[in-house]
């Protein structure tokens, strides 16, 4: 059997009493290791030297050699037998043998078996302490962090950006579902708006501001100060116009979800969810006139910035054609023409808004040709009027890409004669053109490949109504506080 063993031997310098015993006041060395022992007691490896140096096993025995073994307090016990061929270390000595068979007497006197249990119990008991003291420092601990985590609660509490001092209204912080109606602040929009969505009051409270609003802005894209706005130009012309269907909108503009997830995160069905999203679609477009219109200063030279924006499509089964292929996304898809902002020449920016859109036309089209309206082999006559060429008047210049360089007269693109001063401001100002792509791009159903529309006209005009709504919402986001970078 396995067992642990425990041996008692007397100090090097062979400290004895009068009667041969080891002296009890002698130093006596512990050891402990794991061994086999067959039936016979007898010890399969161990090594031993010098009939000065003693073992004496107190608590190694088996329970059949415990019990078969003598009282040591009759005067007839035998001696214990051992075989021992093993490395044993006394103090910092090390003494070894390889003599095999070599027979020692292992006398148990009860003076020495009452000193290891002495030394056995001191040693459990000072474990026991041991214990107890890791225990205390456990506790300790665990205090100091409750008392940590207090102290943060209490400045997050205190926090000018956490959500308990944000000025909404606080009978909503007991709501479980949103109300019908209630104030339309920024704070109560993005309160409610989070638990459209699934943040319940709760949660909303334990978070900080700037975490609530990364959230908002995830789900619906705008910030609550221009949903504001927004609801309160489309409920001038739309009374009628609940504000969750509107955030429902604004969610499927961002997210781009099927109609599935819409109906379980919005509790409506999709016989609801699809007409209704079209409906408030067509809303917001109706606000592009007067949201996005070709407006300029007499002083102004550069009067927009331009450049075009593939978007891909599913490609239409009943018209294919290669007229629809996009050699950026190597798919089908169409184009748009923005002109975002208005400048003055080396100048900054004088207004946050979108002067021109026009689309969708075949992704095959290229920018000049969708400038100018027409091919350049065809007759000037024939060219659409509606295309921007015909817009801008006679010394005024629009700042694009080498794409639009055929029309120099109305064109402005960075030459190799600019001084580097002007190459750095015309650079600027694509990519400033670019930031307006990467916003209206940030909204997936622009993103992502358009699917809805069972024919091509359908999916035409649908794509549109969500090209020019998205381009409403970034508009009215320039007005209320995140225009884009000047130059």
């Amino acid at each position: 059997m396995s067992s642990y063993n425990r041996f008692y031997c007397p100090s090097s310098n062979g400290d004895e009493s009068d009667d041969g015993e080891p002296n009890q006041s002698s130093y006596y060395n512990f050891m402990e290791y794991d061994d086999d022992f067959s039936d016979s007691g007898s010890c399969s490896e161990e090594s031993y030297s010098s009939d000065q140096s003693r073992c004496y096993n107190v608590d190694g025995l088996s329970d059949e050699d415990d019990a078969s073994y003598p009282s040591s307090e009759s005067s007839d016990a035998p001696p214990m037998k051992r075989s021992h061929e093993k490395e044993v270390t006394f103090h910092n000595q090390e003494v070894s043998s390889n003599i095999e068979g070599h027979d020692c007497d292992v006398d148990l006197s009860p003076d020495l078996y009452s000193t290891g249990l002495d030394d056995e119990l001191s040693f459990s008991l000072t474990l026991e302490s041991s214990e107890l003291s890791d225990l205390d420092d456990e506790l300790s601990v665990a205090s100091n962090l409750q008392s940590t985590e207090q102290i943060i609660v209490a400045r997050k509490s205190s926090c000018p950006h956490h959500m308990k001092d944000a000025d909404f209204d606080t009978t909503l912080q007991s709501t479980i579902e949103p109300p019908k109606k209630f104030n339309m602040s920024p704070s109560n929009i993005l309160f409610v708006g989070l638990l459209y969505v699934g943040f319940n009051a709760n949660r909303q409270m334990k978070s900080g501001l700037d975490r609530n609003m990364r959230r908002f802005l995830t789900f619906f894209g705008v910030g609550p100060k221009t949903i504001q706005a927004l609801f309160a130009d489309l409920t001038d012309k739309n009374p009628a116009l609940m504000f969750k269907d509107l955030m429902m909108t604004l969610n499927w503009f961002k997210l781009y979800d099927p109609e599935p997830v819409l109906e379980g995160r919005w509790d409506c069905c999709s016989e609801y969810i699809g007409p209704k999203l079209k409906e408030i679609g067509r809303m917001i477009q109706a606000l592009l006139p007067e949201k996005i219109k070709f407006e300029y200063s007499d002083d102004d030279v550069i009067v927009m910035s331009l450049d075009t924006v593939n978007y891909t499509i599913q490609e239409p089964r009943k018209t294919p054609s290669t007229k629809w292929f996009d050699p950026k996304s190597h798919s089908a898809g169409l184009v748009s023409l923005f002109s975002p902002q208005k400048y003055e020449h080396g100048l900054s920016l004088t207004k946050p808004k979108q002067v021109w859109l026009r689309g969708p036309q075949p992704a095959a089209h290229d920018d000049i040709t969708f400038f100018r309206g027409g091919k350049k082999d065809e007759k000037k006559e024939d060219w659409d009027k509606s295309a921007l060429y015909f817009k801008i008047p006679h010394g005024k210049r629009a700042i694009a890409d080498n794409g639009y360089k055929g029309e120099p007269d109305k064109i402005l693109t960075t030459k190799d004669e600019h001084s580097s001063q002007m190459k750095k401001w015309i650079g600027r100002v694509k990519a400033r053109q670019e930031s307006l792509h990467t916003r209206l791009k940030s909204f997936q159903i622009l993103k992502y490949r358009f699917r809805h529309g069972k024919s091509t006209e359908l999916r035409l005009k649908l794509h549109q109504m969500a090209v020019e709504c998205v381009c409403v919402i970034v508009q009215f986001d320039f007005e209320n506080g995140h225009p884009p970078m000047d130059v």
